[in-house]
C-alpha cells in the first residue's frame, strides 16, 4: 500500500488567488512559508530557513479559504503531494484546513467571529 499524504502549519506569504476550472469549479492556490529552526554544530549559532510551498484548493474549500484567508494568516493544511510534468501544477492538494489565526483586522458584516484563546496563559487544565 502506497501513502501520499502532507500535513504544513504555516502561513500564507500572499492573498489567495482566485481561478475557475474549465467546469466552473472554483479553486484557488496559495503560497504557505513554513520555518526550519535549527542549531549549527559548528558555531553553536542559530539557524533559521524558510520553505515555500504551493497550495492549491477546489470547491467548498476554495470559497472558504478565498472569503476568509489573507496573507499573513496562520493555517494547518492537509492533502497531497502532486507532481505533474508542467511545474505550475506541483504542490499540495488540500484536502482540509483550519484557521490557526493571523493579523488582528476588523470583522466584515459576513464573516463568522471566533474568539481566539491564549494558551499561554494557562486555562487551568
Amino acid at each position: 500500500m502506497d501513502l501520499n499524504k502532507i500535513q504544513l502549519i504555516g502561513r500564507l506569504s500572499v492573498d489567495p488567488e482566485r481561478g475557475v476550472s474549465e467546469k466552473d469549479v472554483p479553486n484557488t492556490v496559495f503560497t504557505l512559508q513554513t520555518e526550519r529552526v535549527w542549531k549549527d554544530k559548528a558555531t553553536g549559532e542559530t539557524k533559521r530557513a524558510v520553505d515555500n510551498h504551493r497550495v492549491f484548493a477546489v470547491g467548498r474549500l476554495a470559497e472558504v479559504i478565498l472569503k476568509y484567508l489573507k496573507k499573513g494568516d496562520r493555517v494547518y493544511v492537509d492533502g497531497t503531494l502532486r507532481s505533474a510534468e508542467a511545474s505550475q501544477k506541483n504542490g499540495l492538494v488540500a484536502q482540509n484546513l483550519i484557521m490557526l489565526g493571523g493579523p488582528k483586522r476588523e470583522p466584515k458584516n459576513d464573516d463568522i467571529v471566533v474568539e481566539e484563546i491564549d494558551t499561554d496563559k494557562g486555562a487551568g487544565v
